[in-house]
Order: C-alpha cells, then sequence, then structure tokens
C-alpha cells in the first residue's frame, strides 16, 4: 500500500475541522446548560432557602403580660381566741400575679412560695384573733382584712422575677362555739320576725284608721237635717273622735316599733333580745 503524504495543507484542514467540531459541540453543551439550570434554578433557591429556615434558630415566643392566679390552703388555718379554750378557723385564699413569666413558672412559684404564705398569715391571724371572743368571729374577719390591706401586697423574689401575692381571709366559728350560740340566734330569728309582724299591723291599723276618718269626717261636715238625726249626727261626731285618736295611736305604735328596731340594730349581737320588749298590741277596735 502506497502511503499517501500528509501536507502542510491537508493538516491545517484537519485541525480546523477539529476546531469547528469542538466549537458546535460547545454551543450544543452551553445550550444544554442553559435549559437545565433555568429549569432546576428556582428548586435550588427553595432548597437553600429551607436550609436557611432549619440552621437559623427560630426566636423565642414573646412572654406574656401581667398573669393572675388564685390557689387556696388547703385546709383552715386554727387560731386561738381570747382565753386559748376555744378557736377560730381562718380560710384563706390567695391571689397571685407577676408580671413577663410563663404560666407554668407562676405555678411553679406559687406552689413553692405557698407554705411561706400560709405561716406569714397564720402568725398575723394568731396575733390578732386573741384580742377577740371566741364568738366575734365577724369582728376578727373585719380586723384581719383592714389590716391585710394596709399591708398591701406581699413580694417574693424568684431570680429576676417578683411575685406578688395578695391575702383574702373568711373567719368560721369554733363548732362547739357555733352550737352553743345557735338558740340564742334562733330566738334572735324569730324576735326579728315577730317585730316585722307587729310593725305590718300597725301599719295596717292606721291605714284603716285614716280610711275611717276620712269618712266620718265628710259625714260630720255635712250632717242630717232635722231634730230625729241630731242624736245620728252626734253618734258620728264621737266615732269621729274615738277613730283619730285610734289614728294616734297606731302612728305611736308604728313610731315605737320603728325606735325600738333601730336600737337593736345598734345593740351589740351578743345581747340577748326578749319578746317582752316588744311593744304591746294596740286596741283591738284598731286591729
Amino acid at each position: 500500500m502506497t502511503k499517501v503524504p500528509i501536507g502542510p495543507s491537508t493538516s491545517a484542514e484537519h485541525w480546523r475541522q477539529l476546531g469547528a467540531l469542538g466549537l458546535e459541540v460547545a454551543k450544543k453543551a452551553a445550550a444544554l446548560a442553559g435549559r437545565w439550570s433555568m429549569k432546576m434554578w428556582p428548586r435550588l433557591i427553595a432548597l437553600l432557602r429551607q436550609l436557611e429556615l432549619v440552621s437559623t434558630p427560630s426566636s423565642p415566643p414573646p412572654l406574656p403580660g401581667r398573669l393572675t392566679l388564685q390557689s387556696q390552703a388547703p385546709k383552715p388555718i386554727p387560731v386561738h381566741a381570747r382565753g386559748y379554750v376555744y378557736h377560730f378557723n381562718i380560710h384563706a385564699t390567695f391571689t397571685w400575679s407577676s408580671q413577663g413569666v410563663s404560666p407554668d413558672f407562676l405555678s411553679w412559684s406559687v406552689q413553692n412560695f405557698m407554705p411561706q404564705a400560709i405561716e406569714s398569715l397564720r402568725r398575723i391571724a394568731a396575733d390578732r384573733a386573741r384580742s377577740f371572743e371566741a364568738d366575734q368571729a365577724q369582728e376578727l374577719e373585719e380586723e384581719l382584712q383592714g389590716h391585710l390591706s394596709k399591708l398591701g401586697p406581699w413580694r417574693y423574689e424568684r431570680g429576676e422575677s417578683v411575685i406578688v401575692c395578695e391575702p383574702h381571709v373568711r373567719v368560721e366559728l369554733d363548732d362547739p362555739v357555733r352550737e352553743t350560740i345557735r338558740p340564742h340566734w334562733d330566738e334572735r330569728i324569730k324576735f326579728k320576725h315577730q317585730q316585722e309582724l307587729h310593725l305590718t299591723r300597725a301599719q295596717s291599723a292606721k291605714q284603716l284608721s285614716d280610711q275611717w276618718v276620712t269618712i266620718l269626717q265628710r259625714h260630720v261636715e255635712c250632717p242630717l237635717a232635722g231634730g230625729a238625726d241630731n242624736a245620728r249626727n252626734q253618734e258620728l261626731a264621737d266615732a269621729l273622735q274615738r277613730m283619730m285618736s285610734m289614728q294616734k295611736d297606731a302612728a305611736k305604735w308604728i313610731e315605737d316599733l320603728l325606735s325600738k328596731r333601730m336600737r337593736d340594730d345598734n345593740v351589740s349581737e351578743s345581747d340577748k333580745p326578749l319578746a317582752s320588749d316588744l311593744p304591746e298590741d294596740p286596741p283591738k277596735e284598731a286591729a
């Protein structure tokens, strides 16, 4: 076989063909890469954003405003009354509040500070209860509430947080004391009922006498003519006088009852009212 020599012109043509082929391949590759990038670029951006959200730590939620929580002492707090024979039962309710803390933190703080609050209240109540008789639960309750209001809220600190506590009390009698004074209160309630009943009867008598006085006055001011009716006119005049007298009695009776009720309201609850203290009934004619 005879070899064909490759001259300079043939070699140049060969390289031009290879260069044109490479340029064509590059153009096609660039076009393909462009189409791929246009299609995949949005997906790549979305993936990068997801990775950024995962890698960036989320900011903590904002703390709430002022939280409030109520709690009650698990059992009544006993404190001795005057004489150290009987005692009072103190029922305590505490209102807790704090600014900028979570509900779990406030609840945990209440459990932590509750024994201290109960002990503080017990000391205050015990110091004042010794000045009150065993049947003066209402007076002790008013004294305690007034003193606690003057003291203002109690403050407890946990780290940088301040927990505020406001105690409220309700005072009950000792069971033996309650049973001892129960008959007195039964009689007092009965007395009040009788007093109101008498007052209603007096007001009814006054109203009835007012009506009769009005009717009789009309007849007296227009007497019947003729001598035969003079006696009847005199009877009407006498009836009018009696009715006016009974009208005054009924008014006086009402005044006495109202005055008696006012005095009883000012009397100490330890004073026992008697049914005999009521004003007597009015005359039967006015009833």
